[in-house]
């Protein structure tokens, strides 16, 4: 009879995952306040039932009571959460909510089934970030100074990294966390992320002449380079991409991303000759399947994952994704393939994708450079993220060792990414109140 179960709600997952992601680009194009808030009500209650169902098939899998009083409290933490931003703001972005709490509830899912005690820390984690969080845009919206400080986020970016880099943990031969006591790692690049994108905002917002641009370059460099000298690769790609981005979207000089691109390619060429573990990857990119008893063992294990998923999975708890190393921070998007199916994972690509759609709207549509220069930088932070994570995973690219936000296990990139969100939420409620 279980088997009958699993079997059965493999199609249902993907009926109501595909429901939600229909209705997600479906609203992006509504106009009208009161539908659109009909249809992110009905976007909760299908996240509700895939949460509910998720847990139901995790509690028959173990008979564990623990799973379900799991379960109990990250629902009315998830229904709670919504209410009270509801609440408190008013004229706050429903469909980013909305997409983000669809994205933590479905880290909630694979994380549990891949550990029930991580499940419960990236529990406390989110819980945590959300509540912290929930003051950002109040702060995005009441402070108006945010725009004239670049040099503090400047100095607070490059001091973090440094710390990193001179007293940061080695783990798998990068510099990237700073352990407090025996159960706390914090991982700084993650946080650095989001003062980086305003030190950027900041600079370019004061002025785009020559003399400026050359300066921040060279101030986005040093930071690039720290994270290079980490050897956090992945962190030093996204902080890099991030820069011409919002270099080209306050110069709009096509040169600038020229000669930026050319210097990355180099940069590129020269971390592949330094870093021993950078060749290593190349090569499992390249041939994993030569390498597969050592380098190539994690990509190979990753693609038999999403190759055994299919369309529609082998069940929720009934794979072996453990067999792929650090599957619930890398290769999470795998463990999703094979478990709930291939077009579960696409419909969590199109979420994604449509979260980024809704972040670079809000920075089109931003009147202040700096609000627009913020919003852009930060889209394009967690878009090239989510390119990595999953690009890596299903080998369209080398490994970086980045995670899927908010799905990934993970506390600092958990609690990055909430604050990312809160950040745009505000600057979405700053267009609205200029309205």
């Amino acid at each position: 009879m279980f088997k009958v179960f699993i079997d059965l709600s493999k199609y249902v997952f993907a009926f109501l995952i595909c429901i939600y992601t229909f209705m997600t680009f479906r609203i992006f194009a509504i106009k009208d306040e009161s539908d659109r808030a009909l249809k992110c009500i009905q976007q909760n209650i299908l996240m509700f039932v895939i949460h509910f169902l998720a847990f139901t098939i995790l509690f028959i899998s173990e008979w564990n009571l623990n799973i379900t009083i799991l379960y109990l409290f990250q629902a009315l933490f998830l229904f709670i959460y919504i209410v009270l931003f509801h609440v408190i703001y008013k004229n706050g972005n429903m469909l980013l909510l909305n997409n983000m709490c669809m994205l933590m509830s479905i880290g909630f899912i694979i994380i549990t089934r891949l550990s029930f005690n991580e499940g419960i820390r990236q529990f406390i984690f989110i819980m945590t970030g959300c509540l912290v969080t929930l003051v950002i845009p109040v702060i995005m919206q009441k402070v108006k100074t945010l725009r004239n400080i670049p040099w503090l986020y400047g100095v607070v970016g490059i001091v973090a990294l440094l710390v990193v880099l001179i007293m940061g943990e080695l783990s798998n031969g990068a510099n990237i966390a700073i352990q407090i006591g025996n159960y706390i790692s914090i991982q700084p690049s993650e946080f650095i992320k989001i003062v980086y994108v305003f030190f950027i905002a900041a600079m370019f917002n004061q002025s785009t002449s020559f003399g400026n641009v050359v300066l921040t370059t060279i101030l986005a460099a040093v930071h690039v380079i720290i994270l290079v000298l980490s050897t956090d690769l992945g962190a030093a790609l996204i902080y890099f991409v991030v820069y011409l981005v919002m270099l080209f979207v306050a110069t709009s000089e096509v040169l600038y991303v020229f000669l930026g691109l050319t210097a990355g390619s180099g940069a590129a060429v020269v971390a592949y000759k330094l870093f021993s573990h950078v060749r290593i990857r190349v090569q499992a990119w390249l041939d994993p399947w030569t390498y597969i008893d050592n380098q190539g063992y994690q990509i190979t294990q990753s693609l038999f994952a999403i190759g055994m998923g299919s369309w529609f999975g082998v069940g929720l708890g009934q794979g072996m994704p453990y067999k792929i190393p650090y599957v619930e921070m890398d290769f999470v998007f795998s463990a999703i393939c094979e478990e709930m199916g291939i077009i579960f994972a696409i419909c969590l690509i199109l979420i994604c994708m449509n979260t980024f759609m809704l972040m670079m709207d809000v920075g089109m549509k931003s009147k202040g450079k700096f609000y627009r220069l913020l919003a852009v930088g930060l889209a394009t932070a967690y878009g090239f993220q989510i390119f990595l994570t999953i690009g890596g995973g299903i080998k369209f690219i080398p490994l970086t060792g980045v995670t899927l936000p908010l799905v990934s296990y993970g506390g600092s990139s958990a609690f990055s990414i909430l604050i990312l969100f809160a950040v745009i939420q505000g600057l979405y409620m700053l267009r609205m109140n200029e309205r």
